[in-house]
């Protein structure tokens, strides 16, 4: 079964991090690429995490 409340509090608790990342320098664009890399990352594994646990539903491992 999907935990979608874990889901969601682990993805928030992500971009909540990048905001304060950057906070430390707006006008750096170097640090504007990681702060999109590090954002793109926890989507990635938002999706991951979702796709593991429906495929785990469908082959019954949840049962």
């Amino acid at each position: 079964m999907v935990d979608y409340q874990k889901m969601y509090a682990t993805l928030a608790g992500r971009v909540d991090d990048v905001l304060h990342y950057m906070e430390g320098g707006y006008s750096d664009p170097g640090r504007m690429r990681m702060a999109a890399f590090f954002l793109q990352k926890a989507l990635q594994e938002a999706e991951e995490t979702y796709l593991n646990d429906t495929e785990d539903e469908v082959s019954g491992e949840d049962e």
